[in-house]
């Protein structure tokens, strides 16, 4: 929930996902700290990845991504830094 709201970091959550309304109408008034939120994404990391999967084809369904393959080989390449 807290992603939803863009708070990525980890720890204890950042007031803008402690805040916002609907986040504590979910956890009661009662937020968890971040060893809940770790337990809970390894307990259901298989389920969460399956359903992330399900949510990717029903968006590719309705025409909102194109799904493909990406490659990641590890190969680091030099960038310039570039002033604006």
């Amino acid at each position: 929930m807290a992603m939803q709201v863009g708070c990525i970091r980890r720890g204890a959550l950042p007031e803008p996902a402690a805040s916002a309304t609907i986040f504590v109408m979910i956890v009661a008034l009662d937020p968890p700290d971040f060893r809940t939120i770790s337990g809970f994404r390894k307990r259901h990391l298989k389920t969460l990845g399956e359903l992330f999967l399900q949510v990717l084809k029903l968006c590719e369904t309705a025409g909102l991504v194109k799904l493909g393959h990406v490659a990641l080989d590890g190969t680091k390449i030099k960038a310039e830094r570039v002033e604006t």
